[in-house]
């Protein structure tokens, strides 16, 4: 395990923590469609910050020869969840939820964790295939 990975998950545990403390501040019940927008946008931020501590990082890869088409998973299932979590809300269907301060905090490290796992996962859209690529920001997205 790399350094920043071992940083991230660092990371993860503590801002779990501030979810749990911050988790009296949401108003409940919540809606589904908020829940599934906040948990995408999460994925797609978390993955933001990876990919900026990778591009500002001290030891920058080295741009990839790679010439195939990729899509990243984690912003691919991140762009999914905004759009199902909009058209949840503004349909006005899905319910709401009311969660426990504990189970906020639990969703949130469990999106930080599965986030974590598939980083390094991207689909080749020649092949329609799962592969994995350390760093992927240097793989050409079209």
């Amino acid at each position: 395990m790399r350094t920043r990975e071992r940083v991230e998950l660092s990371l993860i545990a503590v801002a779990s923590v501030g979810a749990l403390a911050a988790a009296p501040l949401v108003s409940l019940p919540v809606a589904i469609g908020t829940l599934v927008l906040a948990a995408a946008a999460l994925l797609l931020g978390q993955g933001l910050l990876r990919d900026l501590s990778i591009k500002l990082g001290p030891q920058a890869p080295a741009k990839s020869s790679c010439s195939r088409a990729a899509f990243c998973a984690e912003s691919g299932l991140g762009i999914a969840g905004i759009v199902a979590g909009a058209a949840l809300l503004f349909s006005g269907s899905g319910g709401s939820f009311s969660p426990s301060r504990g189970q906020l905090a639990l969703l949130f490290a469990g999106i930080c964790v599965f986030g974590f796992f598939i980083k390094d996962v991207v689909l080749d859209l020649r092949t329609f295939r799962l592969r994995i690529e350390k760093d992927h920001r240097s793989v050409v997205i079209w």
